[in-house]
């Protein structure tokens, strides 16, 4: 073949080639670029949310997100530091050997969400020492002295879109034993030992709800129930299932007026300790646990007319 006949040939076949698969190199280099830039402008938030699998129930209080097994609290702002009710109900279980349905075996806990850098904190509310609110050197000192205790640390997943939010991973809350809400006795009559061994492979996350000033979230929990009287043990690693539902409530910012006890009525009581510089040590005493029923109307009520009451502060501390 003649030079110029195979310069010809590479001009119009192999020159046209390359052309076509440089065109092609960029196009996808280029659909690559744009995908990369979608991918960037997604937020963690979306990340974590933006799936088929998840469950989302908002609220004016906590929004809730179930996805993948994992339980996500969406908490704004304006409520860290906001005091709340934790508590834990027995709602089913596969034996009333050991527990009663309906009954919280632990008082509720008296906590607060705070943040710390990009942390978030589950604190106890320490609130058993008072003190006189006209001495704030003293009301300085007992908060030194009797400060909030930490019971559990969350770091912060992701932000909301406009950063009002934050979100937290709050599973090990619901689908762990935790000793706060122990609903099975450690002995029975004072005579029976009883080992409960938790089963962290019998656990699910089950129904959540999400209301203006509370949540709650059901979940089944499984352990190993053995018996032993003395030395004698007559029953090994029984299977017990349980569902439980617990509740967050929020307290609201204008407390109630408390009311001292009275040993003659028959009612629960909360003890407190007051502190003050009008007399020398601590001074014990009991409030009665009530519930919140105020007036709507106090000008009518002042008049003895019907005033009804306000529902939504039927708040029982």
């Amino acid at each position: 073949m003649k030079k110029w006949m195979l310069v010809l040939f590479v001009a119009l076949f192999v020159l046209p080639c390359s052309l076509d698969a440089e065109a092609a190199g960029r196009k996808k280099k280029g659909k690559n670029a744009v995908t990369a830039k979608v991918a960037e402008k997604k937020s963690a938030y979306d990340k974590l949310f933006q799936k088929k699998s998840c469950e989302t129930v908002k609220s004016n209080f906590i929004t809730l997100h179930k996805v993948d097994g994992k339980l996500y609290f969406e908490i704004p702002v304006k409520y860290l530091g906001r005091e709340m009710l934790f508590a834990s109900t027995l709602t089913s279980t596969s034996s009333n050997d050991f527990c009663d349905v309906g009954y919280k075996q632990n008082d509720p806990l008296h906590v607060r969400f705070t943040k710390i850098d990009s942390t978030i904190y589950l604190n106890e509310v320490n609130a058993f020492v008072t003190s006189n609110p006209k001495e704030p050197s003293l009301r300085k000192a007992i908060d030194k002295n009797f400060a909030d205790a930490v019971l559990y640390s969350y770091k912060i997943a992701a932000y909301t879109p406009d950063s009002t939010a934050v979100v937290i991973d709050v599973t090990p809350i619901f689908t762990t034993d935790m000793k706060e809400f122990a609903f099975l006795p450690t002995t029975i009559m004072g005579l029976i030992q009883l080992n409960s061994v938790f089963n962290k492979d019998g656990v699910a996350l089950g129904e959540v709800k999400a209301f203006d000033d509370n949540l709650s979230v059901k979940s089944m929990l499984s352990y190993k129930v053995s018996l032993k009287f003395m030395s004698f043990s007559f029953l090994d690693n029984m299977p017990l299932t349980a569902t439980v539902t617990r509740s967050l409530l929020l307290l609201p910012e204008e407390k109630m007026r408390p009311r001292i006890s009275d040993s003659r009525v028959g009612i629960f009581i909360t003890s407190k300790q007051h502190v003050s510089t009008e007399k020398d040590g601590i001074q014990d005493y009991t409030l009665a646990n009530r519930w919140r029923m105020e007036p709507k109307d106090m000008a009518a009520f002042q008049r003895g007319g019907t005033c009804g009451t306000r529902e939504t502060d039927r708040v029982l501390y």
